[in-house]
């Protein structure tokens, strides 16, 4: 992923990129991850984001 996201903002701009790990079940991140994009979404703003890529640590 980081790669792939690299090269499309190489040409593209991107609003940021939150992923959350693939081994987490989808029970799991949902609950956790909309409280950290909860969190995000009250700490920061837009522009601290664009075309960033970040993995909330689960």
């Amino acid at each position: 992923m980081p790669r792939h996201f690299s090269q499309y903002i190489v040409a593209r701009t991107s609003s940021g990129v939150i992923v959350v790990p693939k081994a987490v079940p989808i029970g799991i991140a949902v609950d956790i991850a909309v409280e950290d994009l909860v969190l995000v979404w009250a700490a920061s703003n837009a522009e601290e984001w664009r075309n960033r890529l970040a993995w909330i640590p689960l």
